[in-house]
Formats: C-alpha cells, structure tokens, sequence
C-alpha cells in the first residue's frame, strides 16, 4: 500500500463577497499580502498541535496557537520546528469566561485594527480540544 496520505489544507481564498448578490470581487492587492489567520484551540498537544504545525508548514496561514499552558505549547512549536513568524502562542482556558473575553481582546488588539494591530483577517476557528464532563 505504499506512504500513508497527508491531508492537505485548503488554500486561503483570495476572493471576498461583493455586492450585491453576493457577487466574488477580487481582494485588493494590499490584502493579499497579508496572510489569513487560523486559530487553534488546545494547539499545545495532540491534535491541535499538529493541526497549527500543518498549517503553520504550508506557509499559507499564521497560526494562532489558542491554549492554556503557554510555555508548553511554544516548546512544542519549537520541537516541531515550527517556521518563525507563522505562528504566535496566545493564552485561552476554555475552561474560564474571563479567559475567553481576555483572548478575544487580546486578538483584537494584537491583529484586529487597534494600536498596533495588523489588520489580520480570521479564516478560520479550529476546536481542536476535548472537554471532558463528569457524569
């Protein structure tokens, strides 16, 4: 049976709707330099991990690795020799509404626009996490 197949990620669109009728119109040149974001919940073990480090590799996304321990996710990033600069490790406990106002406030202000921000666009939120409930 020969080499097990790697998933490939989807490229990331460079089309944005238009109006009216939702119309595709081509995205301005400006745009088209910066990368979509992707985010990664639980991107420091597992399946998150090697989803963000997929994402990060192709080149076509900047990752955000979205999870609790900081420290542990940015030593797995450099093990799996992540490329600089395609990804970055922010803090998120599911497990906490402050936490996850805190991140989406964070993200804001790190990509979305405010003082210092890139402007970066969310492509896409990854769940990458299991949440296990007592029964």
């Amino acid at each position: 049976m020969g080499g097990q197949r790697v998933p490939q990620w989807p490229k990331p669109a460079r089309l944005v709707a238009g109006l009216p009728a939702g119309r595709l119109t081509p995205v301005p040149p400006l745009l088209l330099a910066q990368k979509p974001t992707v985010i990664v919940t639980g991107a420091s073990s597992g399946l998150g991990l090697n989803a963000a480090n997929s994402l990060a590799q192709s080149g076509d996304w900047h990752v955000i690795m979205a999870c609790r321990d900081f420290a542990k996710a940015e030593r797995a990033a450099q093990k799996l020799g992540m490329p600089k600069g395609s990804y970055t490790v922010m803090h998120l406990d599911l497990a906490s509404l402050e936490s996850v106002r805190q991140f989406v406030q964070n993200f804001k202000n790190r990509c979305g626009g405010a003082e210092g921000g890139t402007h970066a666009t969310l492509g896409v939120l990854l769940a990458c996490v299991l949440l296990a409930l007592p029964y």
